[in-house]
């Protein structure tokens, strides 16, 4: 026994001498195991007494150059909204007139996660995505499609300690590094973000509330690259480099509703934006597609509901406010706040009084808590950028479609837009543009417009490019009309200043800027009327029905898509229900316009940089005109009838409209309107006055060509009685371009460049497969060079005009070399 002992002692003895010394790392992870055998420590134990402490929805813990975040159990499987937004943006020696981010005030990402504890002291962030539902909860299905949508993990976080009903996390890593959750690694690829640099990234300030906290902090990044947009010069795209850049980015993060809100079914006769879901239970023999519009939750306070139901004015129970950024300059804030709030008599007409206000955001002093990045605010920013638009984001609830948060974006640079378009569209009729610099009210006025129809993007509106055509031509020179009903039926068109107007008609000058209309008015009913004690589905019948009767009622009610290349009256940039009628209205005053262009913008622009501005708008507004026209040309109606409702959903563009767009591109395009290039003007402008009606032509022509096989198309659909057939179009173009020809009657050099342009396109065209394929379509292309060769070669005799011969010739020599197919064909 005491050998025993004596061998034991000895080898206790040796073992001790043998031991290593461990380093302070094997230390850390030595104690740490202990601690796990052990159980997490405490809260209170674990957090010295000298860390920095911001309590709030999750108490936040800074200590030892960490970052500790304490998650109650009750917010566990809880749903939250995360906001990644600019706070300052990093500097870029050569911005562009594309790059849309970057800039103080960007919303760039939002991402819906949840937390859950997962095995071995871990805490995992999820992000689900709501791709699926199923309405009933009891169906066989439910189980189905809950256990085919384990949500995936995003983050996971180490549990360091634990309180009597709460976890502590280490979220240092997460916070201070690049990743989806807490940096810009999301929006990487569009910023042309080069690889993050953590030794020049650090946090700065965290705050935290009730319901929501805010993490900023600086990210540093190498060079990289950005992604441009196919352009003339590059079809494909391209991209260019981009310089290392810093950040001060902000993290908000709040909690979402525990009850959705209730959801709203999409109407597609309504244009709102919508998030689309599929629907295993709403019909048990196939699953169904669903979308739920984007609103504001917008309800009568408890106490009011009854004086609601009475059709009394009541205030919602959390008003919709916009806070205008103090950067804005001085003499447009009052503007925005009038935007927002041009949307208050909408809502009231709804039963809610001041649902929707616009201010301008509180001072430190006022409110020292208030930030543009805490996503509890929806904000209208301004942008030191040479982008010539303005956007409306807003970040919705995918359970729902409740909107949270927006926030608009307005470019410093699109007052250059809005000054184009009122001089170019309504000068002729309002004499206070013309001069220079444009009076601030005037700018002020078109701004309040721009902004107003992006909060109405926030409320979930979109585009209505149909709303300006539900309007005859000849009403919108009717002042009172135009003041009672203004120029457009929805301020959510793209429909600007009111180019119809003469200045005979004397229209007040204010009423030559859209304002909100009856669409609008009937759209907004539509998503935010409140229906007390209706069930979802009676909800949803009494709408589907009510939109079926207000279309009965009044075409102003129509919805049209933006998305439809087909249909001429939806379109961007035009008024009025006749293309051709409204752009002749339209070119009678930019021949006004640019016969006083010079007069009218005199002031101290000695280098013409005014008047160059004004006339690339005129240009732009020209070609707007034209653009206009050529959609009505194998135009196609289309409609979206119920099966209740009469009507076969689409239809042709009456033969008699086409014609009318056809003799309209010939007497203003294929003859060139020298009165656009008046040379005194266009070498101020610096401008190229042959290049760019070269360009103006080429673009004509490519655009109407493709034409032939869409009508060939059409005929086979429609019938060819009472339809404009191809046969017709390829005479009609042959008679618009090629008639001196026929005629005998001399041919301007432009008309020469066109006639020459003409052909070329076609044996372009004619190249293609999908014409090559369409037997017809390739005989009208033949039959049709062959009638023009046989003219130009009866031209060619008995002109006297010796360069007419030459031309005349190149003609047929063209021709011939392409019908033997010939390659290079072109002389």
């Amino acid at each position: 026994m005491k050998i025993v002992c004596r061998l034991i002692a000895f080898a206790i003895c040796y073992l001790g001498m043998c031991v290593p010394v461990l380093s302070a790392q094997e230390k850390e992870k030595v104690e740490a195991d202990s601690t796990k055998r052990k159980g997490l420590p405490a809260i209170s134990e674990f957090i010295k007494s000298e860390a920095e402490v911001h309590e709030g929805m999750f108490n936040v813990y800074v200590q030892d150059d960490k970052y500790y975040m304490e998650i109650p159990d009750d917010m566990m499987e809880r749903e939250f909204v995360s906001m990644i937004s600019i706070i300052k943006g990093s500097e870029n020696p050569k911005p562009t007139p594309t790059q849309m981010y970057g800039y103080p005030g960007d919303a760039l990402t939002h991402t819906i996660i949840s937390f859950e504890r997962g095995p071995k002291d871990k805490v995992f962030v999820k992000k689900p995505t709501y791709g699926y539902a199923v309405t009933d909860t009891t169906m066989g299905i439910y189980n189905t499609v809950k256990n085919a949508s384990l949500i995936p993990v995003l983050y996971v976080f180490d549990v360091k300690a634990k309180g009597e009903n709460s976890l502590l996390l280490d979220v240092t890593t997460a916070v201070t590094g690049d990743n989806d959750l807490f940096s810009l690694k999301a929006s990487a690829k569009k910023m042309g973000l080069g690889s993050f640099q953590a030794d020049r990234s650090y946090m700065t300030k965290i705050s935290t509330f009730k319901n929501n906290i805010i993490f900023r902090s600086v990210k540093s990044y190498s060079a990289g690259s950005r992604a441009l947009p196919p352009s003339p010069a590059y079809p494909k795209g391209g991209s260019e480099p981009t310089p290392p850049t810093r950040w001060e980015i902000g993290v908000s993060i709040a909690l979402l509703p525990e009850v959705p809100m209730r959801p709203r079914f999409e109407d597609s006769r309504v244009g709102y934006f919508a998030y689309g879901k599929v629907d295993f239970g709403a019909n048990p023999y196939k699953s169904e597609r669903i979308s739920m519009v984007s609103r504001w939750r917008l309800e009568p306070k408890p106490e009011d509901m009854e004086k609601y139901k009475r059709g009394e004015l009541v205030e919602p129970v959390k008003p919709i406010v916009f806070y205008i950024d103090r950067n804005t300059p001085k003499f447009l804030q009052p503007y925005f706040v009038e935007a927002v709030n041009l949307w208050r008599p909408v809502f009231e007409k709804i039963g809610f009084k001041n649902a929707i206000i616009g201010k301008m955001a509180p001072t430190p002093e006022e409110d020292p808590d208030f930030s543009i990045e805490d996503i509890r605010y929806s904000v209208i920013s301004y942008k030191a950028s040479l982008v010539a638009n303005a956007y409306g984001p807003h970040m919705a609830d995918p359970r729902s479609g409740e909107i949270l948060c927006s926030h608009i974006g307005i470019f410093h640079n699109v007052m250059a837009m809005v000054q184009q378009w009122y001089f170019c569209q309504a000068a002729a009729s309002a004499p206070r543009v013309r001069q220079y610099p444009m009076p601030e009210e005037v700018i002020g006025d078109v701004m309040r417009f721009v902004v107003a129809h992006e909060v109405g993007h926030t409320l979930g509106l979109r585009h209505n490019f149909g709303a300006s055509s539900t309007y005859p031509v000849e009403k919108l020179r009717d002042r009172e009309f135009v003041k009672k009903y203004g120029h457009t039926a929805s301020i959510m068109d793209y429909a600007r200043m009111n180019y119809i107007a003469q200045p005979e008609d004397k229209i007040d000058t204010k009423d030559l800027i859209p304002g909100i209309g009856i669409y609008d008015e009937f759209a907004i009913e539509w998503g935010y009327r409140y229906f007390p004690g209706m069930k979802l589905n009676e909800e949803t019948a009494y709408l589907r029905k009510w939109v079926g009767e207000k279309y009965k009622e009044d075409p102003k009610y129509r919805f049209g898509t933006e998305l439809d290349m087909s249909d001429p009256r939806w379109q961007s940039e035009d008024l009025g229900d006749n293309s051709m009628k409204a752009s002749e209205y339209g070119i009678k005053n930019l021949k006004l316009i640019m016969n006083n262009l010079e007069a009218w913008t005199k002031g101290d622009d000695d280098e013409a940089t005014y008047l160059k501005m004004i006339y690339s708008g005129v240009l732009n507004q020209y070609m707007y005109f034209v653009s206009h026209v050529l959609k009505n040309v194998a135009g196609r109606y289309s409609e979206t009838p119920l099966r209740s409702e009469p009507g076969t959903g689409s239809s042709m563009v009456e033969l008699e409209r086409q014609k009318e767009a056809m003799d309209f591109l010939a007497k203003h395009v294929f003859n060139r309107p020298d009165w656009l290039f008046d040379k005194r003007i266009t070498g101020l402008a610096e401008v190229d006055g042959l290049k760019t009606w070269s360009s103006i032509q080429r673009f004509v022509i490519q655009n109407l060509l493709p034409k032939s096989a869409f009508l060939t198309t059409c005929v086979e659909l429609y019938g060819r009685e009472g339809n404009y057939t191809p046969e017709e179009f390829f005479r009609d173009m042959e008679d618009g371009i090629f008639s001196e020809l026929k005629n005998g009657d001399e041919i301007p050099s432009s008309r020469r460049d066109l006639q020459m342009e003409y052909i070329r396109q076609v044996m372009v065209i004619t190249n293609y497969s999908e014409v090559r394929k369409t037997t017809n379509l390739l005989t009208l292309f033949t039959l049709q060079m062959e009638s023009v060769a046989k003219a130009a070669e009866a031209y060619a005799v008995k002109t006297q005009d010796e360069s007419a011969r030459m031309h005349a010739d190149a003609i047929v020599k063209t021709i011939r070399g392409w019908l033997k197919g010939e390659k290079n064909a072109i002389y």
